[in-house]
């Protein structure tokens, strides 16, 4: 799959959320992006689930998932993942510490232009960051994922950098 139009979601903790809360918006988005796979033909880079080191350079095509059941699979695992290895600390806001990196976060800086990822789920204690990538479309001709009202911090950028903020 080649990179064109990458569009970031990031659900921070530190926004009040509890493990609960966060589970609950990363399956509801799960479901949003499904309801619109077949109109924006998304993808996702899934690292194989046994994988704690560096595929980076590794020839990447095999980890792209296209297909809507096996995208549901990776979100199903994100979450479950979440829910294991989640606990909410004295202010009741969600964090998540678990010594195999499975989502190690490598986030990327999508305003700067940065839009190649390494894969699509990843945390970094308590900011949970999901990445797309929309091959057939260019981030000026979406300027926006339709709102599912998550109130998630979203922003896309592509090859051309035009770079887009919004809310799902």
């Amino acid at each position: 799959m080649d990179l064109q139009t990458v569009v970031g979601f990031y659900i921070d903790s530190h926004d009040g959320l509890s493990t609960k809360q966060v589970v609950d918006k990363v399956q509801k988005l799960s479901n949003h992006l499904i309801s619109i796979h077949e109109l924006y033909q998304w993808g996702i880079k899934d690292l194989p689930k046994q994988s704690t080191e560096d595929l980076s350079d590794q020839e990447d095509d095999e980890f792209w998932i296209t297909d809507v059941n096996k995208s549901k699979e990776a979100f199903d695992d994100f979450i479950k993942y979440i829910e294991t290895n989640g606990f909410d600390d004295e202010d009741g806001c969600c964090i998540v510490t678990d010594s195999s990196n499975r989502y190690k976060s490598q986030e990327i800086d999508i305003e700067e232009g940065n839009i190649e990822f390494v894969r699509s789920f990843e945390i970094d204690e308590n900011r949970f960051c999901i990445y797309i990538n929309i091959e057939v479309l260019y981030a000026s001709e979406i300027e926006k994922i339709p709102s599912a009202g998550l109130d998630i911090f979203c922003d896309m950028n592509d090859v051309d950098n035009d770079y887009f903020e919004f809310r799902v």
